[in-house]
């Protein structure tokens, strides 16, 4: 993913994939902990995956690995490993 963000960026690309905050705004709001991933084309949407006990997210804009832990604010908790 790109990056943990609160809210969509303003110039989204078609594919780009973000891991909702904890406090999200916008297109975000209701998502918290969720993938999200922008469709360009017909509707230009950002469209939500619910993450799983264990996903792992590479963050390319922290140059850290974290994991999905349910209960954990924002589900996302910083790896030490890898």
């Amino acid at each position: 993913v790109l990056s943990i963000a609160a809210a969509p960026p303003g110039s989204p690309a078609d594919g780009d994939r973000h891991i909702v905050d904890a406090a999200p705004t916008g297109a975000f709001a209701g998502h918290v902990g969720a993938i999200a991933y922008y469709v360009a084309g017909t509707f230009d949407e950002w469209r939500f995956e619910t993450a799983g006990p264990g996903w792992l997210a590479y963050v390319v804009a922290l140059d850290k690995y974290y994991y999905f832990k349910p209960g954990s604010p924002g589900g996302w908790l910083v790896t030490a490993i890898l």
